[in-house]
């Protein structure tokens, strides 16, 4: 069928295709997300403390590793 003899507002078959694609993908998408087995709040927010202690403490602990190679260097290279 040419672009010409195809009825107005009907797609190409190639984005019939596409959209079929798109709108099975959302479908397997919803249908996984229903299994999934999600954290209830109060694990949800143990476990984001956690997180935010184990970063703040790797924070300090490579700030403080850069603050004595800063003063090293400082020391030894006398700027």
């Amino acid at each position: 069928m040419t672009t010409a003899q195809r009825k107005p507002g009907s797609m190409a078959p190639a984005a019939e295709g596409k959209q079929k694609k798109s709108f099975a993908f959302i479908g397997e998408m919803i249908s996984e997300f229903k299994k999934v087995v999600w954290p209830s709040r109060r694990e949800l927010v143990r476990l984001t403390l956690i997180v935010i202690a184990i970063t703040v403490a790797l924070g300090l602990i490579l700030g403080g590793i850069d603050f004595v190679f800063t003063r090293l260097i400082t020391l030894l290279g006398g700027s």
